[in-house]
């Protein structure tokens, strides 16, 4: 039996403008592909889903985000309490605002990822700063003029590297699939009499599925393929989150190379 207990009752829940918010997330995971694939096929992702006690289909784990935790807690908490999973929301990196000036002034070729920032961010500052006079003054960015001032000698590598103590490169948040709107026979009450809710749905990476959980008892977990599990979704909100949310995030994921936890 489980020693973890799933949360209840709503005296701690969260609502805005007459709908309650909901916390959830995709878990999900990759393997090998099928004996007789290509040897260069890559891994195939799979996502877990959650049988409803009240009826047919399949769901993600999900439920209310409550005033004790923020809504990345929420959903990892849902997680573990429905589904019987363990993991790690997955993060982006993005570039600090002063990077996205610079970016979007001298519109240079960009490869945002959490791994090479360094060699990103200098490369372009580099290419702006090896100019002289009037034109190297142009590429300095207003938000700069307090740590970016030349230097006596005018050397650009000493700026540079100022700039670069004082600004973080990249700043970590956490992948957000988006907002999904709903509406709930059951979950009815005096702050959401059209039993309206809001779910804030995130991409959960399955490090850990644990042999007992709080529902267990009411729940089974099945592994599905994306096609397979649109298939079986019981709520269109769900295929939604799904469909545009994380399986557009995780094909442009691929695309840019970015590496999965499985692969760091």
């Amino acid at each position: 039996m489980s020693g973890l207990v799933a949360r209840t009752g709503r005296h701690q829940q969260r609502y805005e403008a007459g709908c309650r918010l909901i916390a959830g997330c995709i878990p999900f995971k990759h393997r090998n592909p099928d004996e007789g694939s290509n040897e260069n096929s890559e891994k195939v992702v799979e996502v877990l889903m959650i049988n409803s006690p009240s009826g047919p289909g399949l769901l993600f784990p999900k439920g209310g985000w409550e005033n004790d935790e923020t809504v990345e807690e929420a959903a990892i908490r849902e997680a573990i309490e429905e589904a019987g999973v363990r993991g790690v929301l997955m993060l982006t990196w993005a570039l600090t605002p002063p990077l996205l000036k610079i970016k979007s002034r001298f519109n240079q070729p960009w490869d945002i990822c959490a791994r090479p920032p360094l060699r990103v961010w200098m490369g372009v500052m580099v290419n702006c700063w090896m100019r002289r006079g009037n034109l190297r003054f142009k590429c300095m960015d207003p938000a700069e003029t307090d740590v970016g001032n030349y230097g006596a000698q005018g050397k650009w590598e000493n700026d540079c590297f100022r700039i670069l103590r004082f600004w973080p490169l990249e700043y970590a948040k956490f992948e957000f699939l988006g907002h999904y709107h709903f509406k709930s026979k059951t979950l009815q009450d005096e702050f959401s009499p059209e039993g309206s809710c809001k779910a804030a749905m995130f991409a959960l990476f399955v490090k850990e599925e644990l042999e007992s959980w709080p529902e267990q008892n009411t729940r089974r977990r099945s592994w599905l393929t994306i096609p397979e599990a649109y298939e079986n979704c019981r709520h269109p909100w769900m295929r939604e989150a799904l469909k545009d949310g994380f399986s557009k995030w995780h094909e442009n994921k691929i695309s840019t190379g970015e590496t999965f936890p499985d692969q760091d």
